[in-house]
């Protein structure tokens, strides 16, 4: 499964496993129980992160790109085959995802900005947050970034798409963490 699997996303019942390798154009569905891969389709090159809308049977891919190509857009493709459904524009870099009942959200660090889709697909508004964010979790109606430039979390009403608190932390966050239950 490559050399680099950078994203796993796994469904809400534990059998199926998506695994996104970063260095190749390669993402595939693994059964977990049998421990095989089922399916395996094409994505775009240097791909990271996603968002797994199983209700909806999409699964939404992001990128960094490479060098002076650079990903401006979300790769949205089918959760059962993989087959692709159609982009959506959210540049530079969309890196990293979440799902509330607000809507979706992709963080896009080269341009610093929030995105935000309503359940259909429809942007509904964009924010600046952050120099360089690189991860993002959403949580009781809030949306918490790792502002790696300014060593940072931004914190987000994911309602009206506002920065409403900013908490300094040691050098350059670049990850979240949320405890069970959190």
């Amino acid at each position: 499964m490559g050399d680099k699997p950078l994203t796993l996303l796994q469904n809400d019942a534990g059998t199926l496993l998506y695994v996104i390798d970063f260095r190749s154009t390669k993402a595939y569905i693994v059964q977990v129980d049998e421990r095989r891969v089922i399916r395996t389709f094409s994505v775009p090159e240097f791909a990271v992160s996603g968002l797994l809308r199983e209700k909806e049977g999409e699964l939404w891919i992001g990128g960094h790109g490479s060098g002076s190509t650079v990903e401006t857009n979300i790769h949205i493709y089918s959760a059962s085959t993989g087959a692709f459904i159609k982009t959506v524009a959210a540049p530079v870099m969309p890196i990293d995802f979440a799902e509330t009942n607000e809507g979706i959200y992709a963080l896009s660090h080269g341009s610093s900005t929030l995105w935000k889709w309503d359940d259909s697909g429809k942007l509904q508004s964009s924010v600046t947050a952050g120099a360089n964010p690189f991860a993002m979790i959403g949580a009781n109606g809030r949306l918490y970034i790792a502002s790696y430039d300014s060593d940072e979390i931004y914190v987000v009403d994911e309602r009206a798409m506002k920065v409403i608190d900013r908490w300094k932390t040691g050098k350059g966050p670049f990850q979240l963490l949320m405890a069970k239950g959190g």
